[in-house]
C-alpha cells in the first residue's frame, strides 16, 4: 500500500519536501479523424514484473486496422529512456508528459510514453510487452494498447485522443490537485447522436472503494466512483464507457473531469482519454477519397500539423479559382485564394497558429471542378 496516511512517514515526507513539482503536463489533442470504424483499448499492470500481455479481443470480423498506440508509464527520479519490446519488436516512446510521482517516494516523478505500433498489429491477438528498467526507484506501472479500425458497414464517427500526464491527489498541498477539468472539442456528433464512448488511461490507482474514490464525469455526468480500481492489474486501468445518452445530438464539444476524494485518498495519473462519437458527413463537408485521381489536384502537408502547412495544388487550364477552409460543421474558417491562375503546379504556406486543433477540410474550387482533402490541426 502506498505510504498516504494522516501519519506521514519519512519517505512521503522526503516527497513533500521538494518546494518544486515537476510541471505537470495537460492534456492535449494528439490525434482525431473520421471514418466508419471504432476503436478499442486494453492494458495490463506491470509493477514489479515489467512485462505482460495485452489481449485484443473485439474486432470484428471484415475490419481492418486502421491506427495503434501503445500508451505506458514509468516512475522514476530522472526520465527514462523509454526503451522496450512489443510482441517480439525493439521500440522507444515518445515521453508525452511528466508530473510528481504519485506518492511513492523518492520516486519523484512519473513519465508517461506513447509509440505508434500500427505496423505490427493485425487484429484480435496477444501482444506481449515488455521494459527496460536501470537504476534506483525506478518502477512501472502498466501498459494500454489503443487500436482504431474501419469497418465499411460500421457507422462514421469522430474519432479523438488526448494524452498527457496529470497526477492528482486529495491533500491539498500547494501544486497538487483533486480535480482536473478539460475539453474535448471541434468535433460534430450525428443528430440524434446514435454511438459515443470514452476511455480513459490511468495510472496508480487502488482498489479500496470506501476510501479511495477516483471520480470521473463525462458532460457533468458521474460515469463512475472506482475508475482506478487496478482493473489491467496492479495500478493499472484503462476504462470505457458508454456516453451514447450524454452526447447531446449535434454536440461540438464533451466536457471531461477527474476527481479523488480528501485523504486517505488515492494519488492517480491520468495519462489518456480517447472519444468517439457517430458524426454524419451528410450535407457537411466531406473529403474527397478518389482526390488523387481528379484532374486538379490537392494535398496539405505534413498531417497531422501544428502550427502552418503547405497547401500544394495543381490546375489543369487557366481558370477562377477558390480555396477555402471548412470545420467540421461545414462553416467557412478561411479563404486562402480567390483568384485566376493559369495552368500549372502552386505551392502556398498556411499559418495555423490561430486556429483551434481539430479536423477541418479544405475545398479547392475552379470553374468545372472542385476537390476537398481533410486536415487535421493537433498541438
Amino acid at each position: 500500500m502506498k505510504k498516504f496516511s494522516l501519519i506521514l512517514g519519512t519517505m512521503f515526507l522526503w516527497n513533500l519536501s521538494h518546494a518544486e513539482f515537476p510541471k505537470r503536463t495537460p492534456l492535449t489533442l494528439f490525434y482525431a479523424d473520421t471514418f466508419c470504424g471504432d476503436y478499442t483499448a486494453k492494458g495490463v499492470g506491470i509493477r514489479g514484473t515489467w512485462s505482460g500481455d495485452i489481449v485484443i479481443s473485439d474486432i470484428p470480423g471484415g475490419a481492418t486496422v486502421k491506427k495503434a498506440w501503445l500508451y505506458w508509464m514509468f516512475l522514476k527520479p530522472t526520465c527514462p529512456a523509454g526503451n522496450g519490446d512489443f510482441d517480439g519488436h525493439p521500440i522507444t516512446g515518445t515521453c508525452i508528459g511528466r508530473d510528481i510521482d504519485p506518492g511513492w517516494a523518492p520516486s519523484d516523478s512519473s513519465f508517461a510514453f506513447r509509440k505508434e505500433v500500427t505496423p505490427w498489429v493485425s487484429g484480435n491477438g496477444t501482444y506481449p510487452v515488455s521494459f527496460s528498467h536501470s537504476g534506483a526507484w525506478v518502477r512501472g506501472e502498466g501498459a494500454s494498447l489503443v487500436v482504431l479500425y474501419e469497418k465499411a458497414t460500421d457507422p462514421e464517427k469522430v474519432f479523438l485522443i488526448y494524452d498527457g500526464n496529470v497526477e492528482l491527489e486529495g491533500s491539498g498541498i500547494a501544486g497538487r490537485i483533486r480535480t482536473y477539468d478539460w475539453t474535448m472539442q471541434s468535433f460534430k456528433a450525428d443528430n440524434p447522436v446514435t454511438s459515443a464512448k470514452i476511455t480513459y488511461i490511468i495510472g496508480d490507482g487502488q482498489e479500496e472503494p470506501t476510501i479511495r474514490i477516483d471520480s470521473v464525469y463525462y458532460n457533468s455526468s458521474l460515469l463512475d466512483t472506482n475508475c482506478a480500481s487496478q482493473s489491467d492489474g496492479e495500478y493499472w486501468d484503462t476504462k470505457t464507457y458508454d456516453v451514447t445518452a450524454l452526447t447531446p445530438g449535434g454536440s461540438t464539444q464533451a466536457s471531461c473531469r477527474i476527481a479523488v476524494n480528501p485523504p486517505p485518498s488515492d494519488l492517480i495519473c491520468l495519462e489518456a482519454c480517447i472519444l468517439a462519437v457517430s458524426y454524419n458527413s451528410t450535407g457537411g463537408i466531406e473529403e474527397d477519397i478518389n482526390h488523387k485521381t481528379q484532374t486538379i489536384k490537392l494535398e496539405v502537408y505534413p498531417t497531422p500539423l501544428s502550427q502552418s502547412a503547405v497547401i500544394s495544388y495543381q490546375l489543369p487550364a487557366e481558370s477562377p479559382i477558390s480555396l477555402e477552409i471548412f470545420d467540421l460543421s461545414g462553416k467557412l474558417v478561411e479563404s486562402l485564394l480567390p483568384a485566376s491562375q493559369g495552368r500549372g503546379y502552386y505551392e502556398m504556406n498556411w499559418n495555423t497558429q490561430e486556429i483551434p486543433s481539430g479536423i477541418y477540410f479544405a475545398r479547392l474550387k475552379t470553374d468545372n471542378h472542385k476537390v476537398t482533402k481533410k486536415i487535421v490541426i493537433a498541438r
